[in-house]
């Protein structure tokens, strides 16, 4: 389900001319709702914001709505009339930018896509360029909207901010979502009800806000900013996906019933790391390689993980599971989008390395994570569903840890390693033939992996091994 916004009919926002001596840091943007003149590129990334908090380049810290103009009256840069001054209600997220294209230099008309004669063209004065916040200084990913029927960039504009938003309901009662666009003085409109225990992913918006009420009472219990792909947990906890550990944790159940079924089900995992392997394809000589995250990939997984971890849901595992001791010590999930474009770009920007290290084409199959493991886990030697995890990577996202906490894997000769793993480190690995797992048991506070998988897209080389 798509949650769309209407169009905000606010007060006009003030055109507000910032002096050059405000803009002497590209580090600490100038944080206002009125529009910011600019004239070139420094002046730009000065007033936008931008970071290099991840090691992968500079980038912008807030989206830009920029506006170039040509300065006479009938291309003035009108916030209001063209629906983009809702932007500069949320100036933690939007910079409101005006550029003169008389005035301003070649480099920032470039970086912002735009070439000046277009200006004098019907309905392309004055023109949008958005800039996208995580887009890097350097080559920024401008998105060029155009004006709608009503002569309106509003809606086009909206459009470019969608985004995939999970809402998780780990109470003990029926929640009614509802939703508001911000600052819309109406009552929010219902959109779905969730039963406890389930999760739903929806498209949403930019600065829409969730409420999540008790669907009996229709008290409010919690509500959610969208400010990005994210993770709306409901749940009594108030520990983050760093800091709840073991205070969830439980003793696992020792009568007879529940220890036959462990047995059992260990047996079938010893045995399928044996057999599993045999009949299937090798594409590498020792089955797996560190590397490093992409700059592009990691960026959008640290920045996710980053801004979501204070939402994490439970992990939940099979009644008798044994590969993980999470009766003991939960695994917590900063659940990566269902739907939208994030995992699409992850795909995209790890099958390329994955597919000169395999030689073979691949297509992707699954992108779950980030998981975090809590103090005194353990994950026992098994391999991935032959089905669909043939070649796969595991990122470190982020660690607290006493020691090292070794990922144990067995070669395609049957000779075990232990690897060990920091922030951005990137393991490609054949998940579904080499035995792996980290038997030991962690010591530390959080352990955060996500995982990425493939098969090989002809069916020769891998489908027709699959029983």
């Amino acid at each position: 389900m798509s949650v769309r916004p209407r169009q905000s009919s606010l007060n006009p926002v003030a055109v507000a001319l910032a002096s050059a001596a405000l803009l002497l840091s590209t580090s600490s943007p100038v944080v206002s709702g009125a529009p910011v003149v600019v004239t070139d590129y420094k002046q730009l990334v000065g007033t936008i914001g931008s970071n290099n908090d991840y090691d992968t380049g500079e980038r912008f810290a807030r989206e830009g709505m920029v506006l170039v103009h040509k300065g006479d009256e009938s291309c003035a840069p009108d916030f209001d009339t063209l629906g983009l001054s809702v932007f500069g209600d949320h100036p933690d997220m939007y910079s409101l930018v005006s550029v003169d294209a008389d005035h301003a230099d070649k480099e920032l008309l470039d970086k912002l896509g735009v070439d000046p004669a277009t200006l004098s063209e019907p309905k392309k004065c004055p023109s949008l360029s958005i800039v996208p916040r995580r887009s890097t200084v350097e080559a920024p990913a401008v998105i060029l909207p155009t004006l709608d029927k009503r002569g309106s960039y509003h809606l086009n504009a909206v459009k470019t901010q969608q985004v995939s938003v999970g809402i998780v309901n780990e109470m003990d009662f029926d929640l009614d979502i509802h939703y508001q666009w911000w600052n819309e003085p109406v009552k929010p409109t219902h959109i779905r009800t969730l039963a406890p225990g389930t999760e739903n992913w929806m498209l949403s918006y930019k600065t829409t806000l969730v409420l999540a009420l008790n669907k009996e009472t229709q008290e409010e219990v919690s509500r959610y900013l969208v400010k990005g792909h994210g993770l709306f947990t409901v749940a009594e906890r108030s520990c983050t996906a760093e800091t709840c550990g073991t205070s969830e944790g439980t003793e696992t159940p020792q009568d007879v019933a529940s220890r036959n079924a462990r047995k059992q089900m260990d047996q079938g995992r010893l045995v399928n790391n044996r057999k599993q392997p045999e009949g299937l394809p090798r594409f590498t000589e020792v089955g797996f390689k560190k590397t490093t995250v992409p700059d592009d990939v990691w960026d959008l997984v640290k920045t996710y993980y980053e801004e979501n971890k204070e939402s994490p849901k439970k992990e939940k595992w099979s009644k008798n599971n044994v590969f993980t001791n999470n009766v003991e010590a939960p695994s917590y999930m900063v659940n990566l989008p269902e739907n939208g474009k994030l995992k699409e770009q992850i795909f995209g920007g790890l099958r390329p390395i994955l597919e000169e290290w395999s030689g073979v084409e691949l297509v992707q199959t699954a992108c779950y994570g980030v998981r975090v493991y809590t103090n005194t886990s353990w994950l026992a030697n098994h391999v991935d569903t032959k089905a669909t995890h043939a070649v796969s990577v595991i990122m470190q996202v982020d660690q607290d840890v006493e020691e090292d906490w070794p990922l144990m894997i067995y070669d395609h000769a049957g000779n075990d390693y232990n690897i060990t793993m920091k922030p951005r480190d990137l393991v490609l690995y054949e998940s579904a033939t080499c035995v792996h797992g980290r038997p030991s048991t962690f010591h530390g506070n959080y352990y955060a992996n996500a995982f990425v998988h493939y098969k090989p897209k002809d069916p020769e080389k891998w489908s027709k091994f699959i029983d």
